[in-house]
Order: C-alpha cells, then structure tokens, then sequence
C-alpha cells in the first residue's frame, strides 16, 4: 500500500518525516494487513502497548477494508487514531466502530511573503 491510498494528506504528527524522527529515537511501531481477495487491501503503522493501540498511519482500498482493518488492529484493545480527516472512511470506519470524537484540530496554512 502506498500513500495514494490514505484517506487524504496526513497531519503532521503522522506524516512519514514524524513518523521516522520516532523511530530513529527509539519508538517501536508494529504493520498490520488486512487481505482480501489474495492481495493487499488496507495496511497500517501503529504502536501499542498492553492497554492500547494508536493508529498512526492507515491506508486502505475502501471504507470497508479501513472498516475491517480497525476492528482487528485493536485486538480488544482501546485504538485511537489521532486526527482523522471528519468526512473520510476513516472517520466511518471509527464511527461504525462506535468511536468517540473527542477534538477535532482543524490544520490552517498562511503563505509566507518576504516584503522587498
């Protein structure tokens, strides 16, 4: 899976670069699969511990192999997954899961202009 098949750009606390800096420092991160018709249908970067699994990154082919692949990334587990676009199959996917919305962060971009 690539990143042509996330749920739109990510936010900078799951972006590949932050992703990366974590790993370099020493964070664990765990892949998960979904297959589906013998090939690949939804993946994710997560990192967990006896409590809980974060979902940092997912990309899948549709809402229903996001869908799938949450409810087994969990393991019984509470999941979370940080920042999620509001009306993307990952929100659908969470919310069939019956998730909880507990903020929203809306990201805001200014060009910066260098006056002469």
């Amino acid at each position: 899976m690539d990143a042509a098949h996330r749920d739109g750009r990510e936010p900078w606390q799951r972006a590949d670069a932050a992703l990366e800096r974590l790993r370099d420092g020493g964070e664990r991160h765990a892949g998960v699969g979904l297959v589906r018709d013998g090939g690949l249908a939804a993946a994710a970067v997560c990192r967990s511990d006896a409590a809980s699994v974060t979902v940092l990154q997912v990309a899948a082919l549709d809402a229903a192999a996001a869908d799938h692949l949450l409810r087994g990334a969990g393991g019984g587990r509470s999941l979370t997954l940080a920042n999620a676009p509001a009306n993307g199959l990952l929100s659908a996917a969470l919310a069939g899961l019956g998730a909880t919305v507990r903020a929203r962060q809306h990201e805001m971009r200014r060009p910066l202009r260098r006056d002469a």
